[in-house]
């Protein structure tokens, strides 16, 4: 009987080390960034993480679908091997976003943050107003040749940081991505980062962004 009961408290000492072992390892997973080169085209920790590659590296561009349903944040850095030219970077809470406020018809909530040149800017998604104007921010002079600008974004806010400069935005009109209700399309907590292009397309294109890291937290 002894020998019984012995056995079965090792059972439940290794059943309960597992499971406690398990959920920093789950976590380690989550904190390790994605990375994604646009001229070798690797990609790195794809399987590990909810980010879904769109368009694979090609003609220096890119575009990324992030999926927030079990985490809170995402941190994106992005890399500018060359200095930023046009079109470099595009951040979008709707599949269609196109630059300046603007989407397919695809989603009401589509604030998105765009870098043309060096100067960055954030705009409102459709909830607001239009004659009010939906631009919220703009940095100009917010990156150079060489240097690693960073995003984070969560539900209804947008942090930026750049060796120039940094800042944050708390808005209604900004992500939505707590499972708000939207007019035009179905709730999701989806956020799409496009490289040398918008989001919807090539249409709007430039050049500079080299490499993006995205980071999960939950």
């Amino acid at each position: 009987m002894k020998d019984k009961i012995w056995f079965f408290s090792l059972l439940i000492i290794a059943a309960t080390t597992a499971l406690y072992q398990r959920a920093p390892l789950a976590e380690a997973a989550s904190r390790h960034p994605f990375r994604l080169e646009l001229s070798s085209g690797e990609v790195v920790n794809e399987e590990m993480l909810p980010v879904k590659v769109l368009q694979r590296p090609q003609g220096g561009q890119a575009l990324l679908k992030i999926n927030l349903d079990e985490h809170r944040l995402a941190k994106i850095r992005v890399h500018y091997q060359e200095s930023p030219r046009q079109w470099s970077l595009n951040i979008g809470d709707s599949r269609s976003n196109n630059g300046y406020s603007g989407d397919g018809g695809h989603q009401t909530h589509d604030s998105e943050i765009q870098i043309v040149d060096s100067t960055m800017s954030v705009w409102g998604s459709d909830v607001m107003v239009e004659k009010e104007g939906r631009q919220l921010e703009q940095v100009r002079d917010f990156v150079r040749q060489g240097q690693v600008v960073e995003f984070e974004i969560s539900d209804q806010k947008v942090k930026w940081k750049s060796p120039q400069t940094n800042g944050e935005l708390v808005s209604h009109f900004l992500f939505a991505l707590a499972g708000q209700d939207d007019m035009e399309g179905p709730v999701n907590r989806d956020i799409f980062v496009s490289l040398n292009r918008v989001v919807a397309g090539p249409h709007r294109s430039g050049s500079g962004a080299s490499w993006v890291e995205v980071e999960l937290i939950r």
